[in-house]
């Protein structure tokens, strides 16, 4: 998870996907400044990736 200042919404988020996938380890970050100036304040964003 990453967030634009809605790291409650983030872990919340986090939480429900972890509760729902069992194999799944979430982690919470947030947005840098540039990428933070074009997607706007309160953005989430989810990425994922296959070991």
């Amino acid at each position: 998870m990453i967030h634009a200042n809605r790291e409650a919404e983030a872990i919340e988020w986090k939480h429900q996907l972890e509760s729902r996938f069992e194999n799944v380890e979430v982690t919470v970050s947030y947005f840098g400044p540039v990428i933070g100036t074009h997607i706007g304040e309160g953005s989430l964003g989810l990425g994922w990736y296959k070991p």
